[in-house]
């Protein structure tokens, strides 16, 4: 599931899709700085999860069990 919203967040950020810039209105703009904040985070925690893998991936394993599923 977590792949799923950080691919998500990678697609939204593509140059493809004019790299998170689109037209909207000025009440929308709150909305669309603070989705491209959200996608940056995603990304960035994606990234830090691999570290993590790479040095342990059980802890990552639970992390993204803890973070993303909820669990305990």
């Amino acid at each position: 599931m977590w792949l799923i919203l950080v691919d998500n967040a990678r697609r939204k950020k593509s140059l493809r899709h004019a790299g998170g810039h689109k037209r909207v209105a000025q009440d929308e703009a709150v909305l669309a700085n603070e989705e491209n904040r959200l996608a940056e985070q995603l990304i960035a925690l994606d990234e830090a999860l691999v570290k993590l893998s790479k040095k342990d991936k059980v802890k990552a394993d639970l992390v993204k069990l803890r973070y993303f599923a909820g669990l305990t």
